[in-house]
């Protein structure tokens, strides 16, 4: 028997199709004598009919060793098609095996298998057992489940179409069964289209050949498929066909009858339709109880779906109390670790959770998962659920951690189910993407809460199924429903925790409840009872380990990191005396984000002020994932959104900074606080860069404050020009160094050597460290893989990828001499850790390297506004004698009040290819913060 789980997780059953018979039988018989003396004396043929005799008398010992003995007399026959009969023994043998039940399973394929074979070895037509083997064989492997197993079974199942090709008369209907099979195979696999298309075969033989009731079952199977696809009103509508034919062919109140209403209010619920719901469920019940008694396993299946109802009425007691009935009817039939016992145990779980019940909630839904694990890929739907239901746990406990890393296992699932059926198009999977919105939604939220804004962004863009940046592993031309949520180090790990759990011994499991059914029907041998005691103890052990594994996983809950403002500002002093050195007037602003205030404190050389907003942590997050959504989309109401940000984290110590006559401020911040853009901040009236120069301050890094020699000859340049796999072409690059370096034409800002594409390697690039430089320039694309340092990568011009870690543990790539590193490249400001600050971004990785100071950017950067900002920059600084700041203020405000318009802005982003443009609301030219507000400065500003 199959169940699936529609977006309801409600039990839903299809009779597992029968195998196919080796050969049709006649009914039972005494062995005729000269039957047996024939076969005594090695006849092939009599050995393989009296192999056929025993079975029908059950005696399945006695027919498998008969049938080996037949393969065997038929190997040494010399008589015609001898070897086709040893492929019909084999394909016997493993009907033979196939009356063992499980047990018998795997000796059964191999048998088959071998029969399969063997008949490769023939020509001409085949004997009668080779359609049945293959038939059997994508039977057993479908029993099976798994990945393997499930692609196994559609690859026996397209050998036997093959051969049913030209069928006709009564092999119309083994094909017909052969492309109901297939259709399920595809089901258990959450293809759901392919699934549709097998069953749209199936049910055009069924209707030529009129065998009704296999056409309602092929119809209430592509109902599923549809359910799975979310296109509930079309799968209501086939229901009802197949319950028309039922009625005729079996009865109103028969069982098969039962099973479509207990479809059709899956679908109803997927409608929001819940009272109908109920009403298409009570329908259900009552058909079961009358035609199976009030105490059989379908039962058990309606009352789980009458308690998903209830919860969906946000009826949570009700709901409790109707799953709490369901869970040991189902456990009695189908044992304690099925798959219907674990749906049952997670709808339990989400109970829990609604209720208040986080550790219990964590508990229920824990026992699923030693079936998920055993059938990761058969369970999807479960998954979804599943992991959604420990991401809310965790979060509800406070472990935003481990809620996170759940949410994007449950949104992986997700994806999966979407991967198998991206033939469908846009619209026809809408229902499907509409329906599961809230998974993406759920996981972006909190990594939004979390500062996480880079992974929070990816998982919005998988949503909408368009790609922005190269935020996830894959190549440019993948589809983003390819894609999964990458799980950063410490998420892998609870990855691996759940998995160690998860281990369980299943199959004992399975047998010991296969006995204990045999003890109730009063079939049991002595040695049956003898290995329930062996069986009962070895699971009994592996249970009480289970719960206390439970119990250590639901007690090792990380405490979040929260830093105490001692441990912030224990540096006043030393910070006090650094801004005594400076000539111009200046500030170090520190804005800290905890719980529920926004505490913002202004450091100089006499005097720290401390004011505070009230703004919580959580507010001020989004105000800032909102605010660079704004920005990169170069919307109408960005400066609405950064002056609210203004208002929170400037605002409350503007007069003081004017008091004082503030000219430079240096921005100790920490968190997801270190993405926003400080210098496009708006009071109102004017931006924060118009006010005053801005650069980061990192105090863990040490930073010798001095104006280095400025020497246009000590400079390097290198750049990437060309398209490379997953990363679009950068033409304004190669204007950008033209226009910064001197060159031939003796026409730039710098004099030293610059290098393109090819020339620039990780070789070249060692050597010209090694020189030390005093400005080193790279403009390329920079690759963010959100808490995986291994996986962020600098695009050298050759293709080749410079890890992040490489950066920041070779010793031939230190920058140690260099006072400015400029990282012209998309997002090299940004992090990519829990809250931004586990994972450094390339920038302040370089400046730990050694560099004195750093530029780098915040998002993907306009490829020709880059190339203007730069010119400026370095003209200011090497020519105008600014400091780096002052230069990088002037810049950005020439840009800022200039004239270029948006279209000369279009020669590429620095960021991974785009699969479509981004749109802005209007041509708003470079005065728009997205061009001029990117770059910012990080350490030795002078």
């Amino acid at each position: 028997m199959k169940t699936t789980l529609a977006s309801a997780i409600a039990l839903l059953a299809i009779a597992l199709a029968d195998p196919a018979p080796a050969q049709e039988t006649e009914g039972k018989a005494p062995i005729d004598q000269t039957l047996l003396k024939s076969a005594e004396s090695g006849d092939p043929s009599a050995l393989y009919d009296l192999g056929w005799a025993y079975l029908e008398r059950k005696e399945v010992e006695a027919a498998s060793t008969t049938f080996l003995k037949a393969a065997d007399a038929f190997e040494v026959s010399t008589g015609e098609d001898s070897l086709k009969w040893k492929a019909e023994s084999f394909s016997a043998l493993g009907y033979a095996h196939m009356q063992q039940g499980a047990d018998g399973y795997d000796q059964a394929a191999d048998y088959y298998r071998r029969a399969v074979e063997t008949y490769g070895l023939t020509d001409g037509e085949d004997m009668g057992g080779l359609k049945p083997a293959l038939y059997n064989l994508g039977w057993i492997y479908r029993a099976k489940g798994g990945a393997e197993n499930l692609e196994s079974a559609r690859k026996y199942l397209r050998m036997a179409l093959d051969l049913y090709a030209n069928a006709e008369g009564d092999n119309l209907k083994w094909k017909g069964a052969v492309f109901s099979m297939l259709g399920d195979a595809h089901l258990d696999s959450a293809h759901f289209t392919d699934a549709m298309t097998s069953y749209d075969s199936a049910m055009s033989i069924y209707a030529q050949i009129g065998n009704m009731p296999a056409l309602a079952a092929s119809l209430e199977s592509k109902g599923m498929a549809l359910q799975g696809l979310s296109k509930y009103e079309a799968a209501i509508a086939l229901f009802g066909q197949a319950r028309q034919i039922r009625i005729r062919e079996f009865g109103d109140t028969s069982r098969e009858v039962a099973d479509t209403w207990l479809d059709e209010g899956i679908s109803l619920e997927g409608l929001h339709r819940y009272d109908e719901a109920l009403d298409a469920y009570t329908e259900a019940l009552l058909r079961y109880t009358k035609a199976l008694g009030p105490d059989a396993a379908e039962i058990g299946w309606a009352t789980n779906n009458i308690g998903w109802v209830h919860r969906r009425l946000e009826n949570y007691e009700v709901s409790k109390r109707w799953f709490l009935k369901a869970e040991p009817i189902i456990v009695r039939h189908e044992g304690r670790y099925s798959r219907n016992a674990g749906k049952v145990a997670i709808n339990i779980g989400i109970i829990e959770h609604y209720l208040g019940n986080q550790d219990s909630a964590i508990r229920w839904t824990m026992k699923s998962m030693p079936y998920i694990k055993a059938n990761h890929e058969i369970t999807l739907e479960e998954q979804r659920w599943a992991f959604d239901t420990f991401a809310r746990a965790f979060r509800a406990k406070g472990d935003p951690k481990r809620a996170i890393a759940f949410a994007k296992l449950a949104v992986n699932a997700q994806q999966s189910i979407r991967s198998a059926n991206k033939s469908l198009s846009e619209g026809e999977s809408k229902e499907l993407k509409d329906e599961w919105r809230w998974l993406y939604q759920h996981l972006a939220d909190m990594l939004i809460e979390q500062g996480r804004f880079t992974e929070a962004q990816a998982v919005l863009n998988m949503e909408k199924e368009q790609e922005v940046f190269e935020f996830l592993r894959r190549d440019a031309s993948a589809d983003l429903r390819d894609t999964r949520a990458l799980l950063n180090d410490a998420e892998q790990d609870e990855e691996v925790k759940i998995a160690a759990l998860s281990e369980f011994p299943l199959a004992a499991a399975r047998e010991l409840d296969q006995l204990i059914g045999k003890i109730e029907r009063d079939e049991a041998t002595d040695e049956d009872i003898e290995k329930i005691d062996v069986l009962q103890a070895s699971i009994d052990r592996a249970a009480e380990n289970f719960d206390q594994q439970v119990d250590a996983f639901l007690a090792d809950v990380e405490e979040d990191r929260k830093q105490s403002f001692e441990s912030q500002f224990d540096a006043v002093g030393s910070q006090q005396a650094i801004l005594e050195e400076f000539e111009q007037k200046t500030a170090i602003l520190q804005v800290a984000a905890i719980d529920k205030a926004t505490h913002i404190f202004v450091t100089m050389p006499s005097v720290t002020l401390h004011k505070q907003s009230d703004v919580s942590k959580v507010e001020l997050s989004r105000m800032t994932f909102d605010a660079l959504v704004a920005i990169e989309a170069r919307s109408a109401d960005t400066t609405e959104k950064l002056k609210a940000l203004y208002d929170v984290v400037v605002r409350p110590v503007s007069q003081d900074l004017k008091e004082a006559g503030v000219e430079v401020v240096m921005l100790n911040l920490d968190g997801f606080l270190r993405y926003l853009p400080f210098a496009a901040l708006y009071d109102g009236e004017h931006y924060f860069v118009e006010d005053y120069a801005v650069a980061l301050y990192t105090p863990s890094v040490p930073t010798q404050f001095r104006r280095g020699d400025r020497l246009a000859a000590k400079s390097a340049g290198f750049g990437v020009t060309a398209a490379h796999p997953g990363f679009s072409p950068l033409p304004g690059v190669k204007r950008e160094i033209e226009q910064i370096f001197a060159g031939e034409d003796n026409n730039g800002i710098l004099e030293g050597p610059a290098e393109f594409d090819d020339a620039f390697s990780e070789k070249s690039l060692r050597l010209t460290l090694l020189k030390k430089p005093e400005i080193l320039h790279i403009a390329s694309h920079f690759n963010l893989m959100p808490g995986q340092i291994d996986n962020s990568f600098l695009l050298l011009g050759d293709g080749a990828h410079l890890p992040l870690s490489d950066i920041r543990n070779k010793r031939a790539l230190s920058f140690k001499g260099i006072d400015l590193v400029t990282l012209s490249a998309c997002q090299t400001a940004m992090g990519g850790g829990g809250d931004g600050s586990e994972i450094e971004g390339f920038g302040t990785t370089a400046q730990m390297s050694g560099a004195s100071a750093v530029m780098a950017s915040l998002w993907p950067v306009a490829d020709e506004a880059t190339a203007k900002l730069m010119e400026d920059f370095y003209d200011n600084m090497m020519r105008g004698g600014m400091s780096k700041a002052d230069a990088l203020r002037a810049a950005q405000i020439t840009m800022m009040r200039g004239s270029e318009t948006l279209a000369a802005s279009e020669g590429g982003e620095r960021a991974a290819m785009s699969k479509q443009k981004r749109k802005a609301d209007a041509s708003t030219g470079f005065s728009h913060p997205y061009f001029w507000s990117s770059f910012i400065l990080i350490g030795n500003w002078l």
